[in-house]
């Protein structure tokens, strides 16, 4: 899986994307079954609906939280963080 140069949390996304827009932004989490609802209310199916809100708490408890040198072993150019694509776009943001 070709992933950036580091892992970042919701949060830490949440706090690049608000300090690069100079926009106040902020994740909030919500419990699986919450989640799962909303996404029902937006025409997703409730099994597939479950399936996202696991994989999200899966993933907010660290199951991704891997590097891998993938985008550099196929592009020869190592991956941008996203801190420098956050800055990059910012613009596009506000």
């Amino acid at each position: 899986m070709p992933t950036g140069p580091e892992a970042l949390s919701y949060d830490a996304v949440a706090a690049i994307i608000s300090a690069a827009s100079q926009r106040p932004v902020r994740h909030v989490s919500l419990e699986a079954s919450a989640l799962s609802a909303r996404f029902v209310v937006q025409g997703l199916t409730p099994a597939y609906a479950d399936t996202l809100a696991g994989l999200d708490v899966a993933i907010a408890g660290g199951v991704e939280d891997r590097v891998t040198p993938c985008v550099e072993q196929a592009s020869g150019v190592p991956p941008r963080s996203f801190q420098a694509f956050a800055d990059r776009v910012a613009a596009r943001w506000t």
